[in-house]
């Protein structure tokens, strides 16, 4: 999913999230969990329509979350800007996620760039060159991620045989290691954005085929994901992974 060159692992303590006073992402968050085991209960009852919808919201709300927390420690702004914003991105996620993916490595780019010009040891510099090119990739990556995988194109095709489009993302997902990142903190922002990007096409216009009944499928998507529990299992599974991976930042 990533293009070859990004940079995932920088070890420096010098960019590790850090919790802040305001509470915004951690209410996300708790909503995000809400909706992660709401989906896992209903995965576990076979209830895959359903399941999809809380999963899709699970994975909105903690990109809002991450969001949030990230424009809080880098830029400062208040939590009442930050919410303002999120309010008017609405829940059209494949529009917003991306965009807000950008905004925090931009965030987090500025930061590194600052810290660049204020160290002076070698071994500092060298760590945070490395981030910076890594943003510089990620964003790339960012940029070309709708284009390259065609999803509005393929949107009909990848959810007529979802389970292989979920099946794709999870090798993806497991590949990146998100288990071992989490031993590392200090890895923790490079690969949490990564995961977020790699998940990011299994809940492509999720929101809509999960409530509504869309022309594209008429009232086919009525049921048309009535059986998808593998699918959902490996969702709740990634989900749970990358949660596991955020809580002890977003829940604080």
């Amino acid at each position: 999913m990533i293009p070859d060159g990004i940079i995932l692992r920088v070890s420096s303590p010098s960019y590790q999230m850090a919790t802040v006073t305001d509470a915004l992402h951690k209410r996300f968050f708790e909503a995000a969990e809400l909706d992660l085991e709401a989906g896992r209960t209903l995965t576990n009852s076979n209830n895959s329509q359903l399941a999809l919808y809380h999963l899709q919201q699970a994975y909105e709300k903690v990109v809002k979350s991450y969001y949030s927390l990230k424009e809080s420690v880098n830029n400062k702004t208040p939590e009442s800007e930050i919410y303002d914003k999120l309010i008017k991105l609405g829940h059209n996620t494949q529009e917003s996620t991306i965009r807000l993916l950008h905004d925090v490595a931009d965030g987090q780019k500025k930061v590194a760039e600052i810290q660049l010009q204020n160290a002076t040891e070698p071994k500092v510099k060298d760590v945070l060159l490395k981030l910076i090119s890594g943003i510089d990739g990620l964003n790339m990556s960012l940029d070309n991620l709708v284009t390259r995988l065609n999803l509005n194109a393929n949107y009909i095709k990848n959810v007529r045989n979802y389970a292989q489009t979920v099946q794709n993302m999870y090798s993806t997902f497991q590949f990146s290691n998100v288990d071992i990142i989490s031993k590392e903190p200090e890895q923790t922002f490079l690969q949490v954005v990564i995961s977020l990007a790699t998940l990011y096409p299994c809940f492509y216009r999720m929101e809509e085929i999960t409530r509504y009944p869309l022309s594209e499928f008429q009232y086919e998507n009525l049921d048309l994901l009535a059986n998808q529990k593998h699918a959902c299992e490996q969702l709740v599974e990634m989900l749970g992974d990358l949660f596991t991976v955020l809580s002890p930042y977003l829940s604080a």
